[in-house]
C-alpha cells in the first residue's frame, strides 16, 4: 500500500510540475529553474546533516543539471557582457557545488544557495516590467 501511496503522491507531483511548464512563459520559466536548484540544493544540505552520501550526491548532481543544463543553456553569451558574466557565476556555482559534494562541505553548499537566492529575488523582481513588454506586443 505505501508503495501505491508514494508513486502516486511522485506521479502528482510530476504532474504539477508539467502543468507549471506548460502554462509558463521564458520568464517564469527560468524562475522554475532558479526555484528547483535552490529546492535542490537545500535537499542536499538536509542529507548532508543526515550523513546521507547518496542524497546529497543525487541533490547536487540535481542542482548541477539544472545550473548547467538549464541556466547556462538559457544564456545568449553573444547578446551582452552581463550575460557572460552570469555563464561565469553559474560556472563558479557548479564548481562549488561539486567541491562541496565532495568534501561534505555545508558552507560551499550555503554560498551557491546564497548567490541563487539573490539572483532569484532579482528575477523575480523584474516579472511586472517582463509582463508589461509582454503584454504591449
Amino acid at each position: 500500500m505505501f508503495l501505491k501511496s508514494a508513486y502516486s503522491s511522485h506521479h502528482y507531483q510530476n504532474l504539477a510540475v508539467e502543468t507549471a511548464l506548460a502554462d509558463s512563459n521564458p520568464h517564469q520559466l527560468i524562475a522554475l529553474l532558479f526555484s528547483g536548484a535552490l529546492e535542490a540544493i537545500a535537499q542536499a544540505r538536509s542529507a548532508l546533516a543526515k550523513d546521507d552520501i547518496c542524497g546529497r550526491g543525487k541533490s547536487v548532481n540535481r542542482a548541477i543539471k539544472i545550473l548547467d543544463n538549464g541556466l547556462r543553456h538559457s544564456l545568449n553569451l553573444k547578446s551582452s557582457s552581463l550575460a557572460q558574466d552570469l555563464d561565469r557565476l553559474y560556472d563558479y556555482m557548479i564548481r562549488r557545488l561539486s567541491s562541496a559534494h565532495r568534501h561534505a562541505n555545508d558552507f560551499m553548499l550555503a554560498e551557491v544557495s546564497e548567490l541563487l537566492s539573490g539572483l532569484s529575488s532579482a528575477w523575480n523582481d523584474i516579472a511586472p516590467q517582463v509582463q508589461s513588454v509582454q503584454a504591449a506586443r
